[in-house]
C-alpha cells in the first residue's frame, strides 16, 4: 500500500462513513426488533410463541451476516453510496457554476447539454477517488489497518468527516447559490 496522503484521507473518510452507518442501524434495528418482540409476547401465546421467537433469532442472525460483510453488505454498500454522493459534492460545486455559465450565455439549452455540464466535472473528479478507494477493493487493507488504531485516532477522524459531510453539503449549496446569482445578474 502506498503512502498515498490523499488515498489515506479518502478511506479514512470512508470507514468512518460505515461505522456511521453501522452505528444508525444498529440504533433502528434495535427499536423494531422492541417492537417485534413487544408485539409478539402478546399475539402469539404458548408454543407458537416459542416457535416465533425462535425464528425471530434464527432470522437476525443470518440477516446480521448480511449486514456486516465487507465486500457485499448492506453497511458497507450504504457507505460507499453515502461516501460517493458526499465527495461528488465537491466537483458539484465546478458544476453548478459552469451550468450557470453556460445557461447565462446561451439561454435554454438541451437537456443533454445540461446533463453534460453537470456530470463532466463530477465524473472526472470521481476517477481518483474511485481508484483509491474502490478499485480492488482496496478500502478493505485500509479498514484493517484503521480498525487497530486507537480511541483518540477514530474521534479525531469522526470530527474530520463530520467536517468533510458538512463542507460537501455547503459547497453544493454555494455552488448552487453562485449558479442563481450568475443567472439572474
Amino acid at each position: 500500500m502506498k503512502d498515498n496522503k490523499f488515498a489515506y484521507f479518502l478511506n479514512a473518510v470512508h470507514y468512518c462513513i460505515w461505522l456511521w452507518d453501522i452505528k444508525f442501524q444498529d440504533m433502528i434495528n434495535g427499536i423494531v426488533y422492541a417492537v417485534i418482540s413487544f408485539i409478539s409476547r402478546y399475539m402469539f401465546l404458548g408454543k407458537w410463541g416459542e416457535r416465533f421467537n425462535e425464528s425471530q433469532a434464527q432470522r437476525k442472525m443470518e440477516f446480521e451476516k448480511i449486514r456486516y460483510d465487507m465486500k457485499n453488505g448492506i453497511h458497507i454498500a450504504s457507505a460507499h453510496h453515502w461516501f460517493g454522493y458526499l465527495y461528488s459534492c465537491y466537483p458539484g460545486f465546478l458544476s453548478f457554476v459552469m451550468f450557470g455559465y453556460f445557461f447565462r450565455c446561451y439561454g435554454f439549452i438541451n437537456t443533454g447539454i445540461k446533463i453534460f455540464i453537470i456530470a463532466l466535472p463530477i465524473g472526472l473528479f470521481y476517477i481518483p477517488a474511485y481508484q483509491l478507494v474502490f478499485s480492488n477493493d482496496c478500502y478493505l487493507r485500509y479498514f484493517k489497518k484503521f480498525e487497530e488504531e486507537d480511541e483518540v485516532w477514530h474521534s479525531k477522524w469522526k470530527r474530520i468527516t463530520m467536517l468533510f459531510c458538512v463542507g460537501g453539503i455547503l459547497i453544493t449549496l454555494l455552488g448552487m447559490g453562485i449558479s442563481w446569482a450568475i443567472l439572474v445578474r
